[in-house]
């Protein structure tokens, strides 16, 4: 890859995690009904519609946090199950970290069981309801 577009895909990535994390503090504040679109491009020091490059509407925002906070639930599940020994192990390993993930994370644990608790239509194929899973 030429390496102007690298530092550019790379940049492109530094920001995203930043709304992100701006996301996440905004609604660690003021809970997940609070999260708008506007707080989060005032948190991240970004304009409304540079946000908008990023993230669609705030669904897109709150599927991109979810994604990230699968990614981090998966790789607790990976380091625990490579140290378990017995099936019956890997599983009280994985729900010890699960519940870990839930007290040590639980902006993301709520999100995640609000994503879970949402009826998405298969007609609606192209949001980002999917692509968390």
């Amino acid at each position: 890859m030429d390496p102007i577009a690298a530092r550019r895909l790379e940049e492109k990535e530094r920001r995203r995690n930043e709304i992100l994390d701006a996301a996440e503090q905004v609604a660690g504040d003021g809970g997940l009904e609070s999260l708008t679109m506007e707080q989060v491009a005032r948190e991240a020091r970004l304009s409304r519609g540079l946000l908008y490059v990023y993230f669609r509407d705030k669904d897109d925002l709150q599927a991109g946090i979810c994604e990230r906070a699968l990614i981090g639930l998966h790789s607790r599940f990976e380091s625990v199950v490579d140290t378990a020994q017995s099936g019956l192990e890997r599983v009280l390993a994985m729900g010890r970290a699960y519940v870990d993930f839930a007290a040590s994370s639980p902006l993301q644990f709520e999100l995640l069981a609000r994503f879970e608790a949402t009826e998405v239509s298969t007609t609606d194929a192209d949001s980002n309801h999917f692509a968390c899973l």
